[in-house]
Protein backbone atom coordinates (compact mmCIF):
# COMPACT_ATOMS: atom_id res chain seq x y z
CA UNK A 1 0.00 0.00 0.00
CA UNK A 2 1.73 3.49 -1.09
CA UNK A 3 0.81 6.09 1.49
CA UNK A 4 0.73 9.51 0.67
CA UNK A 5 1.26 11.52 3.30
CA UNK A 6 0.59 15.40 4.45
CA UNK A 7 3.19 17.18 6.57
CA UNK A 8 4.15 20.47 7.83
CA UNK A 9 7.39 21.82 9.30
CA UNK A 10 7.65 22.96 12.77
CA UNK A 11 10.30 25.31 14.03
CA UNK A 12 11.66 23.64 17.50
CA UNK A 13 14.26 25.67 19.52
CA UNK A 14 15.60 24.99 23.19
CA UNK A 15 16.18 27.63 25.77
CA UNK A 16 17.95 30.13 25.51
CA UNK A 17 21.62 29.97 27.04
CA UNK A 18 23.14 33.15 28.66
CA UNK A 19 26.97 33.37 28.27
CA UNK A 20 28.75 36.47 30.62
CA UNK A 21 32.15 37.62 30.70
CA UNK A 22 33.65 41.35 31.37
CA UNK A 23 35.90 42.67 29.18
CA UNK A 24 38.17 46.39 30.18
CA UNK A 25 38.53 49.54 27.69
CA UNK A 26 41.31 51.59 28.76
CA UNK A 27 42.64 54.36 27.22
CA UNK A 28 43.61 57.99 27.72
CA UNK A 29 41.35 61.31 26.63
CA UNK A 30 43.55 64.55 25.47
CA UNK A 31 41.72 68.07 26.23
CA UNK A 32 41.02 69.65 22.82
CA UNK A 33 43.57 72.44 22.37
CA UNK A 34 40.59 75.16 22.47
CA UNK A 35 39.61 74.13 25.73
CA UNK A 36 41.60 75.16 29.32
CA UNK A 37 43.32 72.34 31.66
CA UNK A 38 41.75 70.24 33.92
CA UNK A 39 41.25 71.02 37.41
CA UNK A 40 38.76 68.43 38.95
CA UNK A 41 36.91 65.96 37.06
CA UNK A 42 32.82 66.04 37.85
CA UNK A 43 31.25 63.58 35.67
CA UNK A 44 32.32 60.82 33.23
CA UNK A 45 29.25 58.83 31.66
CA UNK A 46 29.52 56.09 28.96
CA UNK A 47 28.14 54.29 26.17
CA UNK A 48 28.45 51.71 24.39
CA UNK A 49 28.76 51.30 20.02
CA UNK A 50 29.48 48.21 19.18
CA UNK A 51 31.49 47.97 15.86
CA UNK A 52 31.34 44.41 14.47
CA UNK A 53 30.19 41.08 15.77
CA UNK A 54 30.80 37.75 13.99
CA UNK A 55 30.29 34.34 14.83
CA UNK A 56 32.90 31.86 13.74
CA UNK A 57 33.77 28.13 15.20
CA UNK A 58 31.98 28.51 18.31
CA UNK A 59 32.77 31.68 19.07
CA UNK A 60 31.69 35.23 19.05
CA UNK A 61 33.89 37.89 17.95
CA UNK A 62 33.11 41.54 18.69
CA UNK A 63 34.71 45.22 18.75
CA UNK A 64 32.91 48.07 20.30
CA UNK A 65 33.64 51.61 21.76
CA UNK A 66 32.85 53.05 24.79
CA UNK A 67 31.63 56.69 24.31
CA UNK A 68 32.98 58.99 27.19
CA UNK A 69 31.24 61.75 28.04
CA UNK A 70 33.59 64.14 30.47
CA UNK A 71 32.33 66.99 32.35
CA UNK A 72 35.23 68.73 34.21
CA UNK A 73 35.92 72.15 36.01
CA UNK A 74 38.84 73.80 34.28
CA UNK A 75 41.98 75.83 35.57
CA UNK A 76 40.06 79.31 34.39
CA UNK A 77 40.47 81.17 37.38
CA UNK A 78 36.97 81.36 36.99
CA UNK A 79 35.92 77.42 37.85
CA UNK A 80 34.30 77.30 34.62
CA UNK A 81 32.51 74.13 33.78
CA UNK A 82 33.63 71.96 30.11
CA UNK A 83 32.67 69.17 28.84
CA UNK A 84 34.70 66.58 26.19
CA UNK A 85 34.38 63.06 24.98
CA UNK A 86 36.88 59.95 24.38
CA UNK A 87 35.91 56.93 22.46
CA UNK A 88 38.20 54.36 23.52
CA UNK A 89 38.12 51.34 21.87
CA UNK A 90 37.62 47.21 23.17
CA UNK A 91 37.37 43.77 21.61
CA UNK A 92 37.28 40.28 22.85
CA UNK A 93 35.96 37.05 22.22
CA UNK A 94 33.23 34.99 23.98
CA UNK A 95 33.44 30.63 23.40
CA UNK A 96 29.78 29.56 22.50
CA UNK A 97 30.55 25.75 22.36
CA UNK A 98 26.44 25.13 22.18
CA UNK A 99 26.06 26.97 18.79
CA UNK A 100 25.42 25.36 15.38
CA UNK A 101 24.28 26.61 11.89
CA UNK A 102 20.59 26.27 12.93
CA UNK A 103 21.65 28.75 16.15
CA UNK A 104 20.62 32.76 17.15
CA UNK A 105 23.00 34.54 18.95
CA UNK A 106 22.37 38.20 20.32
CA UNK A 107 25.06 40.05 22.62
CA UNK A 108 24.70 43.17 24.86
CA UNK A 109 26.38 45.31 25.95
CA UNK A 110 26.83 47.13 29.53
CA UNK A 111 28.81 49.91 31.38
CA UNK A 112 29.46 48.59 35.15
CA UNK A 113 31.76 51.20 36.17
CA UNK A 114 34.20 54.07 34.85
CA UNK A 115 37.42 54.66 36.58
CA UNK A 116 39.50 57.49 35.67
CA UNK A 117 43.11 58.91 36.84
CA UNK A 118 44.10 62.39 35.78
CA UNK A 119 47.79 61.59 34.29
CA UNK A 120 48.21 65.65 34.18
CA UNK A 121 46.69 68.89 33.39
CA UNK A 122 45.46 67.53 29.85
CA UNK A 123 45.42 64.20 30.05
CA UNK A 124 43.39 61.54 31.68
CA UNK A 125 43.04 57.63 31.99
CA UNK A 126 39.87 55.79 31.58
CA UNK A 127 39.30 52.19 32.80
CA UNK A 128 35.78 51.15 31.87
CA UNK A 129 34.63 48.06 32.85
CA UNK A 130 32.09 46.18 30.65
CA UNK A 131 29.74 43.61 30.82
CA UNK A 132 29.25 41.49 27.84
CA UNK A 133 26.18 39.07 27.59
CA UNK A 134 25.16 36.73 24.93
CA UNK A 135 21.94 34.85 24.04
CA UNK A 136 22.12 32.09 22.11
CA UNK A 137 18.79 30.09 20.70
CA UNK A 138 19.31 26.36 19.08
CA UNK A 139 16.44 26.09 16.41
CA UNK A 140 15.85 23.26 14.45
CA UNK A 141 12.91 22.73 11.68
CA UNK A 142 11.55 19.54 11.15
CA UNK A 143 9.21 17.33 8.94
CA UNK A 144 6.19 16.08 11.06
CA UNK A 145 2.96 14.05 9.90
CA UNK A 146 -0.22 16.15 9.88
CA UNK A 147 -2.63 13.59 7.84
CA UNK A 148 -2.90 11.39 5.26
CA UNK A 149 -4.14 11.54 1.83
CA UNK A 150 -5.87 8.08 0.48
CA UNK A 151 -7.17 6.95 4.61
CA UNK A 152 -8.79 3.73 3.39
CA UNK A 153 -8.17 1.54 6.59
CA UNK A 154 -5.87 3.87 8.68
CA UNK A 155 -6.85 5.24 11.40
CA UNK A 156 -5.10 8.53 12.56
CA UNK A 157 -5.38 10.46 16.02
CA UNK A 158 -5.09 13.92 16.30
CA UNK A 159 -3.70 16.63 18.42
CA UNK A 160 -3.38 20.22 18.73
CA UNK A 161 -0.35 22.19 19.91
CA UNK A 162 0.80 25.89 20.43
CA UNK A 163 4.52 26.83 19.33
CA UNK A 164 5.21 29.84 19.60
CA UNK A 165 7.73 31.28 16.62
CA UNK A 166 9.39 34.86 16.73
CA UNK A 167 8.73 36.15 13.75
CA UNK A 168 11.22 38.87 13.98
CA UNK A 169 14.42 39.86 15.73
CA UNK A 170 16.00 42.74 14.27
CA UNK A 171 18.23 45.85 15.21
CA UNK A 172 17.80 49.18 14.41
CA UNK A 173 18.74 52.53 14.89
CA UNK A 174 15.61 55.46 15.96
CA UNK A 175 17.46 58.99 14.59
CA UNK A 176 15.42 61.91 16.14
CA UNK A 177 15.85 65.33 15.28
CA UNK A 178 14.36 68.55 17.34
CA UNK A 179 14.73 71.73 17.26
CA UNK A 180 14.08 73.01 20.58
CA UNK A 181 13.40 76.52 22.41
CA UNK A 182 14.72 78.20 25.99
CA UNK A 183 12.03 78.33 28.88
CA UNK A 184 11.62 82.42 29.03
CA UNK A 185 13.05 81.98 32.18
CA UNK A 186 16.57 80.77 31.19
CA UNK A 187 19.39 83.19 29.97
CA UNK A 188 20.85 82.45 26.99
CA UNK A 189 23.63 79.88 25.78
CA UNK A 190 27.12 80.48 25.97
CA UNK A 191 28.60 76.97 25.58
CA UNK A 192 26.66 73.57 25.55
CA UNK A 193 28.33 71.13 28.36
CA UNK A 194 26.28 67.35 28.07
CA UNK A 195 23.43 66.39 27.01
CA UNK A 196 22.06 62.90 29.02
CA UNK A 197 18.74 61.54 28.95
CA UNK A 198 16.65 58.43 29.31
CA UNK A 199 13.61 57.05 27.66
CA UNK A 200 10.39 56.58 29.87
CA UNK A 201 6.68 55.86 28.93
CA UNK A 202 7.29 53.40 26.32
CA UNK A 203 4.40 51.90 24.72
CA UNK A 204 4.69 48.94 21.99
CA UNK A 205 1.73 47.21 19.91
CA UNK A 206 1.92 44.92 17.29
CA UNK A 207 -0.26 45.47 14.25
CA UNK A 208 -0.63 43.87 11.06
CA UNK A 209 2.89 43.64 9.37
CA UNK A 210 3.74 46.59 11.50
CA UNK A 211 5.06 47.31 15.24
CA UNK A 212 4.12 50.26 16.68
CA UNK A 213 7.07 51.33 19.29
CA UNK A 214 6.39 54.84 21.40
CA UNK A 215 8.00 56.90 24.10
CA UNK A 216 9.01 59.80 25.77
CA UNK A 217 12.95 60.77 25.55
CA UNK A 218 13.68 62.62 28.60
CA UNK A 219 16.68 65.03 27.82
CA UNK A 220 18.82 66.99 29.71
CA UNK A 221 21.18 69.91 28.44
CA UNK A 222 23.62 71.64 31.03
CA UNK A 223 25.39 74.63 29.54
CA UNK A 224 26.92 77.73 30.48
CA UNK A 225 25.27 80.88 30.12
CA UNK A 226 26.80 84.35 28.71
CA UNK A 227 26.37 85.91 32.31
CA UNK A 228 28.31 84.94 35.30
CA UNK A 229 25.75 84.92 38.02
CA UNK A 230 25.67 80.80 37.79
CA UNK A 231 28.61 78.35 36.76
CA UNK A 232 25.90 76.05 34.60
CA UNK A 233 22.56 76.36 33.77
CA UNK A 234 20.41 73.36 33.44
CA UNK A 235 17.22 72.74 31.02
CA UNK A 236 14.57 69.84 30.80
CA UNK A 237 12.84 68.67 27.82
CA UNK A 238 10.49 65.99 26.75
CA UNK A 239 10.69 64.79 23.42
CA UNK A 240 7.79 62.23 22.68
CA UNK A 241 8.32 59.83 19.39
CA UNK A 242 6.32 57.11 17.62
CA UNK A 243 7.60 55.54 15.21
CA UNK A 244 6.72 52.21 12.99
CA UNK A 245 9.24 48.85 12.90
CA UNK A 246 8.22 46.92 9.51
CA UNK A 247 7.23 43.47 10.44
CA UNK A 248 5.78 41.53 7.91
CA UNK A 249 4.19 38.38 9.60
CA UNK A 250 2.91 40.37 12.51
CA UNK A 251 -0.60 39.96 13.73
CA UNK A 252 -2.55 42.23 16.32
CA UNK A 253 -2.61 38.99 18.67
CA UNK A 254 1.12 39.04 18.85
CA UNK A 255 3.81 40.29 21.70
CA UNK A 256 6.64 42.28 21.21
CA UNK A 257 9.32 43.32 23.27
CA UNK A 258 12.01 45.81 22.71
CA UNK A 259 15.33 46.52 24.25
CA UNK A 260 15.68 50.52 23.78
CA UNK A 261 18.96 52.44 25.01
CA UNK A 262 20.43 55.94 23.84
CA UNK A 263 23.29 55.72 21.61
CA UNK A 264 23.94 59.25 20.88
CA UNK A 265 23.14 62.87 21.88
CA UNK A 266 24.16 65.74 20.08
CA UNK A 267 23.43 69.37 21.12
CA UNK A 268 24.35 72.58 18.72
CA UNK A 269 23.46 76.09 19.81
CA UNK A 270 20.70 77.49 17.11
CA UNK A 271 20.18 81.29 16.89
CA UNK A 272 16.19 82.43 17.25
CA UNK A 273 14.05 85.11 15.75
CA UNK A 274 16.09 87.83 17.17
CA UNK A 275 19.19 86.08 16.86
CA UNK A 276 19.73 85.13 19.94
CA UNK A 277 21.52 81.54 21.12
CA UNK A 278 18.09 80.18 22.84
CA UNK A 279 17.48 77.70 20.63
CA UNK A 280 19.18 73.87 20.45
CA UNK A 281 19.26 71.55 17.68
CA UNK A 282 19.25 68.07 19.40
CA UNK A 283 20.55 65.01 17.13
CA UNK A 284 19.34 61.60 18.97
CA UNK A 285 20.04 58.17 17.52
CA UNK A 286 18.13 55.83 20.04
CA UNK A 287 19.55 51.48 19.83
CA UNK A 288 16.75 49.04 19.45
CA UNK A 289 16.85 45.47 19.89
CA UNK A 290 13.33 44.29 18.95
CA UNK A 291 11.79 40.77 18.70
CA UNK A 292 8.05 39.78 17.91
CA UNK A 293 6.42 36.70 19.53
CA UNK A 294 3.51 34.67 18.33
CA UNK A 295 1.81 31.30 18.91
CA UNK A 296 0.84 29.48 16.01
CA UNK A 297 -1.54 26.56 16.29
CA UNK A 298 -0.59 23.59 14.68
CA UNK A 299 -2.82 20.07 14.01
CA UNK A 300 -0.41 17.13 13.93
CA UNK A 301 -1.09 13.55 14.04
CA UNK A 302 -0.43 11.69 17.61
CA UNK A 303 -0.76 8.49 16.58
CA UNK A 304 -1.29 6.08 13.49
CA UNK A 305 -2.22 2.88 13.25
CA UNK A 306 -3.88 0.20 10.22
CA UNK A 307 -6.90 -2.07 10.34
CA UNK A 308 -5.26 -4.14 7.60
CA UNK A 309 -1.33 -3.40 7.69
CA UNK A 310 0.86 -3.23 10.00
CA UNK A 311 2.37 0.07 9.56
CA UNK A 312 4.85 1.53 12.23
CA UNK A 313 4.72 5.42 12.82
CA UNK A 314 8.77 6.61 13.34
CA UNK A 315 8.68 9.19 16.48
CA UNK A 316 11.37 12.11 16.91
CA UNK A 317 11.34 13.99 20.34
CA UNK A 318 12.22 17.72 20.41
CA UNK A 319 11.66 20.95 22.62
CA UNK A 320 9.11 23.65 21.70
CA UNK A 321 8.17 27.02 22.82
CA UNK A 322 5.12 27.64 23.99
CA UNK A 323 4.20 31.68 24.92
CA UNK A 324 2.39 32.16 28.00
CA UNK A 325 1.80 35.29 29.09
CA UNK A 326 3.12 39.06 29.21
CA UNK A 327 3.55 40.87 32.54
CA UNK A 328 4.63 44.81 33.13
CA UNK A 329 4.62 45.77 36.73
CA UNK A 330 5.66 49.50 37.65
CA UNK A 331 7.30 50.19 41.17
CA UNK A 332 8.66 53.33 42.79
CA UNK A 333 12.00 53.17 44.61
CA UNK A 334 12.59 56.09 47.22
CA UNK A 335 15.83 57.19 49.00
CA UNK A 336 17.62 60.18 50.85
CA UNK A 337 21.02 60.68 49.62
CA UNK A 338 22.98 61.80 52.54
CA UNK A 339 26.30 63.81 51.46
CA UNK A 340 29.03 63.42 54.48
CA UNK A 341 30.96 66.61 54.72
CA UNK A 342 33.71 66.24 52.28
CA UNK A 343 31.17 67.38 49.71
CA UNK A 344 30.06 71.25 49.43
CA UNK A 345 26.98 72.66 50.96
CA UNK A 346 24.27 71.76 48.45
CA UNK A 347 22.24 75.44 46.83
CA UNK A 348 20.40 73.88 43.72
CA UNK A 349 20.30 70.24 42.32
CA UNK A 350 20.95 70.71 38.56
CA UNK A 351 20.38 67.12 37.33
CA UNK A 352 20.31 63.47 38.70
CA UNK A 353 21.58 60.47 36.45
CA UNK A 354 20.57 57.27 36.57
CA UNK A 355 20.90 53.87 35.41
CA UNK A 356 19.50 50.30 36.59
CA UNK A 357 21.09 47.25 36.68
CA UNK A 358 19.91 44.03 36.96
CA UNK A 359 22.18 41.38 39.21
CA UNK A 360 20.19 38.48 39.96
CA UNK A 361 16.82 36.54 39.05
CA UNK A 362 14.96 34.08 41.54
CA UNK A 363 11.75 31.61 40.03
CA UNK A 364 9.49 30.55 42.60
CA UNK A 365 5.59 29.47 42.38
CA UNK A 366 3.60 32.24 40.40
CA UNK A 367 6.08 34.85 40.56
CA UNK A 368 10.05 36.13 39.55
CA UNK A 369 11.78 38.36 42.41
CA UNK A 370 14.77 40.61 40.80
CA UNK A 371 17.48 42.34 42.37
CA UNK A 372 19.49 45.01 41.27
CA UNK A 373 21.09 48.30 42.07
CA UNK A 374 20.21 51.85 40.80
CA UNK A 375 23.55 53.45 40.70
CA UNK A 376 23.94 56.95 39.34
CA UNK A 377 25.23 60.66 41.15
CA UNK A 378 23.74 64.49 41.80
CA UNK A 379 25.17 67.09 39.95
CA UNK A 380 24.69 70.50 41.91
CA UNK A 381 25.77 74.15 42.43
CA UNK A 382 27.34 74.58 45.69
CA UNK A 383 27.82 77.24 47.90
CA UNK A 384 31.31 77.47 47.83
CA UNK A 385 32.83 80.24 45.62
CA UNK A 386 36.16 77.67 45.18
CA UNK A 387 33.97 74.44 44.21
CA UNK A 388 30.86 76.05 42.90
CA UNK A 389 29.70 73.03 41.15
CA UNK A 390 30.03 69.29 42.91
CA UNK A 391 28.97 65.87 42.63
CA UNK A 392 27.43 63.53 45.03
CA UNK A 393 27.36 59.09 43.73
CA UNK A 394 24.64 57.15 45.39
CA UNK A 395 23.61 53.46 44.60
CA UNK A 396 20.04 52.25 45.69
CA UNK A 397 19.30 48.62 45.91
CA UNK A 398 16.02 47.21 44.91
CA UNK A 399 13.91 44.20 45.10
CA UNK A 400 10.73 43.63 43.27
CA UNK A 401 8.30 40.57 42.81
CA UNK A 402 6.69 40.23 39.51
CA UNK A 403 3.37 37.97 39.66
CA UNK A 404 3.59 35.32 36.86
CA UNK A 405 0.66 33.39 37.46
CA UNK A 406 2.73 30.17 36.15
CA UNK A 407 3.86 27.21 38.02
CA UNK A 408 5.99 25.13 36.33
CA UNK A 409 9.97 23.82 35.98
CA UNK A 410 9.87 24.03 32.34
CA UNK A 411 9.13 27.81 32.55
CA UNK A 412 11.51 30.21 31.27
CA UNK A 413 11.51 33.83 30.93
CA UNK A 414 12.52 36.96 29.20
CA UNK A 415 13.07 40.21 31.69
CA UNK A 416 13.95 43.73 30.57
CA UNK A 417 13.90 46.41 33.18
CA UNK A 418 13.96 49.88 32.63
CA UNK A 419 14.07 53.72 34.06
CA UNK A 420 10.96 55.62 33.65
CA UNK A 421 11.36 58.24 35.35
CA UNK A 422 13.61 60.08 38.26
CA UNK A 423 12.52 63.20 39.68
CA UNK A 424 14.46 64.71 43.08
CA UNK A 425 13.61 67.22 45.90
CA UNK A 426 16.31 68.98 47.92
CA UNK A 427 15.49 68.78 51.71
CA UNK A 428 18.40 70.26 53.61
CA UNK A 429 21.67 71.74 52.38
CA UNK A 430 22.86 67.99 52.43
CA UNK A 431 20.31 66.20 51.95
CA UNK A 432 18.26 65.09 48.45
CA UNK A 433 15.36 62.54 48.59
CA UNK A 434 15.66 60.67 45.04
CA UNK A 435 12.38 59.04 43.23
CA UNK A 436 12.84 56.69 40.58
CA UNK A 437 9.73 54.71 38.62
CA UNK A 438 11.30 51.33 37.13
CA UNK A 439 9.80 49.40 35.06
CA UNK A 440 9.69 45.91 34.22
CA UNK A 441 8.57 43.88 31.92
CA UNK A 442 8.20 40.11 31.64
CA UNK A 443 7.79 37.63 28.92
CA UNK A 444 6.51 34.15 30.43
CA UNK A 445 7.32 30.77 27.88
CA UNK A 446 7.01 27.23 28.52
CA UNK A 447 9.16 25.07 27.38
CA UNK A 448 7.41 22.08 26.31
CA UNK A 449 8.50 18.96 24.93
CA UNK A 450 6.87 15.70 22.54
CA UNK A 451 6.82 13.00 20.44
CA UNK A 452 6.51 13.83 16.64
CA UNK A 453 5.70 11.55 13.43
CA UNK A 454 8.49 12.21 10.67
CA UNK A 455 7.91 8.90 8.87
CA UNK A 456 5.98 6.01 8.35
CA UNK A 457 7.47 2.35 7.72
CA UNK A 458 5.01 -0.60 6.65
CA UNK A 459 5.99 -3.85 7.94
CA UNK A 460 4.30 -7.07 6.92
CA UNK A 461 6.41 -9.60 8.59
CA UNK A 462 5.21 -9.29 12.22
CA UNK A 463 1.13 -8.73 10.73
CA UNK A 464 -1.35 -10.55 13.02
CA UNK A 465 -3.39 -12.20 10.59
CA UNK A 466 -5.86 -13.95 12.61
CA UNK A 467 -9.59 -13.00 13.11
CA UNK A 468 -11.64 -13.61 15.77
CA UNK A 469 -13.44 -12.25 18.79
CA UNK A 470 -11.90 -12.20 22.25
CA UNK A 471 -12.95 -10.87 25.82
CA UNK A 472 -10.43 -7.71 26.92
CA UNK A 473 -10.10 -6.73 30.50
CA UNK A 474 -9.50 -3.41 30.76
CA UNK A 475 -6.02 -2.19 32.60
CA UNK A 476 -4.69 1.09 34.19
CA UNK A 477 -4.16 3.65 31.64
CA UNK A 478 -5.81 2.04 29.14
CA UNK A 479 -7.66 4.26 26.44
CA UNK A 480 -10.13 3.25 23.60
CA UNK A 481 -7.09 4.27 20.96
CA UNK A 482 -4.57 1.73 22.04
CA UNK A 483 -6.57 -0.96 22.46
CA UNK A 484 -8.36 -0.76 18.95
CA UNK A 485 -4.65 0.00 17.55
CA UNK A 486 -3.60 -3.26 19.56
CA UNK A 487 -6.07 -5.58 17.70
CA UNK A 488 -6.41 -3.47 14.33
CA UNK A 489 -10.03 -2.47 15.00
CA UNK A 490 -11.64 0.88 15.66
CA UNK A 491 -13.18 2.82 18.66
CA UNK A 492 -16.20 3.14 16.60
CA UNK A 493 -16.30 -0.82 16.69
CA UNK A 494 -15.44 -1.64 19.93
CA UNK A 495 -18.51 0.99 20.74
CA UNK A 496 -20.82 -0.39 18.64
CA UNK A 497 -19.93 -3.77 20.38
CA UNK A 498 -20.10 -2.89 24.16
CA UNK A 499 -22.22 -0.11 26.70
CA UNK A 500 -19.46 2.25 27.62
CA UNK A 501 -20.45 5.22 29.61
CA UNK A 502 -17.59 7.24 29.17
CA UNK A 503 -15.10 6.76 26.13
CA UNK A 504 -12.81 9.11 27.50
CA UNK A 505 -12.13 7.42 30.75
CA UNK A 506 -12.71 3.53 30.88
CA UNK A 507 -13.43 1.21 34.28
CA UNK A 508 -10.56 -0.67 35.48
CA UNK A 509 -11.66 -4.52 35.39
CA UNK A 510 -14.38 -3.50 32.78
CA UNK A 511 -14.69 -6.49 29.97
CA UNK A 512 -15.32 -5.36 26.42
CA UNK A 513 -15.77 -7.33 23.70
CA UNK A 514 -13.32 -6.88 20.79
CA UNK A 515 -13.92 -8.09 17.14
CA UNK A 516 -10.46 -8.88 15.77
CA UNK A 517 -10.20 -8.07 11.39
CA UNK A 518 -7.96 -10.06 9.21
CA UNK A 519 -5.47 -8.29 6.99
CA UNK A 520 -7.72 -10.31 4.09
CA UNK A 521 -11.10 -9.39 6.08
CA UNK A 522 -12.55 -12.69 5.57
CA UNK A 523 -14.60 -12.62 9.00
Amino acid sequence: MSIETQNTNLKTQSKIFERTIQVIAEGDAIVPDIKPDIDKILTICGKINQNEEKISDNRVFFSGEAICSIMYIGKTGENGIYGMTATIPFDDVIPLPETDKNSTTNIFFNIESINHKIINDRKINIRCTITVKTETVLSEEISVLKNIENKNDIMIKEKNINICNCYERKKDIINLNESLSLPSSKPNIGIITECTGYIGDRDIKVFNGKVNIKGTLYLTVIYTSETVDSPIETVFFDIPFNIMEDCREASEEMIANAIMDIYQINCKTELDEDGEERKINADISINIFLSVYGNEEKDIAEDIYSISENIKPQFTTAEYPCFLMKNSTKSSFRDTITADKKYPDMLRIENVYGKMDITDKNYSENKVTVEGVISGNILYTAQNDREPVAVIPYNIPFTQEIETKCNNEDIFYIINGYIDNISFDMLSENETELKITCVFDVLVFENCKSDFITDIINDESDFENNAGIIIYIVQKNDSLWNIAKRYHTTTEEILSLNTIENPEKLLVGEKLLILKTSKNKNI
